[in-house]
């Protein structure tokens, strides 16, 4: 049996946490995934504490560490961890990159990046390519995109003839959310049915939330953990809406965007490399020309007007582009690196 430990931050990102998730419950009976947290409130109040007390347990009763996050992969290099596999949670800085090659120099880390753009920024960053490998994000393939929940959609506030456009996952600085809701306020002026629709996750929810108060458009807004005072898994906001504003302006997880296509939604995206590399302009999706609320905004209603002939699920080059991302194939992927992994660690003197 191959023991794994998972050490992620106390409040790991909804990428993160539904890939820990998913191989916690798939990996199957010849992995044993062990998870612990860092952070307040976490099984480690920080990562020195973590680093101290895992070093008992490095190479006694575990055989590879998956690090999610840089805090965590900080931890287990310094826990004196030697098989560590390294889930990035964002592109990474100059400073990330010469603690990573530090780390390389100790450990043998491999490092799964979710994206071609991730693992392009590492490449250029002077990491080799035989410590990268790409495993994309897990989705939940439906055989067919969900009816709508009407009774949340009710539940949020939405009438029968509102446009809900849902900006797909956290509200950071990096998702661009403010962009998108300056692109709906402009919509809503013009119809008042247009509606924007928020998780009610991310360090940037209260800064979108005092936007649209001075927008002065009471409507316009919605927080939907903040409207069912309750938490609520983002995979069931598409069945919400009726379309979603893809509008990042720095690095941000894919796999929102990439449930919203499984959904059937509409999408409006940026040319992101990011977006690039699971939209195709007009084949499932609306690409603009530039990052700007009004082309957004714009694009929107010629989608509408197009009657959402752009379902992000409804092609099979759309079908295809979400095969690289079904749940098997990430469980698949994983087991093999860690599998690889503890070989060489078996191989070593």
């Amino acid at each position: 049996m191959i023991r794994v430990l998972h050490l992620l931050g106390h409040t790991p990102d909804f990428e993160t946490e539904r890939g820990a998730a998913v191989l916690a419950k798939n990996a199957g009976a010849n992995y044993s995934i062990d998870r612990r947290t860092i952070g307040p409130g976490g099984d480690y109040r920080h990562s020195l504490l973590a680093a101290f007390l895992l070093r008992r347990r490095i190479g006694r009763d575990v055989d590879v560490v998956h690090a999610w996050g840089e805090g965590a992969r900080i931890a287990a290099v310094a826990a004196g961890a030697r098989q560590i596999v390294f889930s990035p949670g964002e592109f990474p800085t100059p400073r990330h990159i010469l603690r990573l090659k530090h780390a390389l120099t100790i450990s043998d880390v491999r490092i799964a990046c979710s994206s071609q753009s991730l693992r392009r920024a590492y490449l250029s960053a002077g990491i080799t390519e035989d410590r990268l490998t790409l495993i994309r994000p897990a989705v939940e393939m439906p055989s067919a995109p969900p009816a709508r929940d009407a009774g949340l959609r009710r539940a949020l506030g939405f009438c029968d003839g509102d446009y809900v456009i849902l900006a797909p996952g956290e509200s950071t600085r990096s998702a661009g959310h403010r962009d998108t809701l300056w692109a709906a306020s402009v919509l809503h002026v013009l119809d008042p049915t247009y509606k924007i629709l928020l998780w009610g996750r991310g360090d940037q929810t209260l800064s979108c939330v005092r936007l649209a108060e001075k927008l002065r458009q009471p409507t316009l807004l919605t927080v939907a953990e903040w409207k069912l005072g309750r938490r609520l898994d983002f995979s069931q906001l598409p069945s919400v809406a009726d379309g979603a504003v893809f509008s990042p302006i720095g690095a941000t997880p894919t796999l929102p965007l990439t449930l919203c296509m499984a959904a059937g939604l509409p999408v409006v995206a940026t040319p992101a490399a990011l977006a690039l590399e699971l939209l195709k302009d007009w084949q499932n999706a609306v690409l603009v020309a530039r990052h700007a609320p009004r082309l957004f905004a714009q694009s929107v209603l010629e989608m509408r007007t197009n009657g959402g002939a752009t379902p992000a699920a409804g092609t099979s080059a759309s079908n295809n582009k979400l095969a690289a991302f079904s749940c098997e194939r990430y469980v698949d992927e994983f087991r093999r690196l860690y599998l690889s992994h503890a070989i060489s660690a078996c191989e070593k003197p």
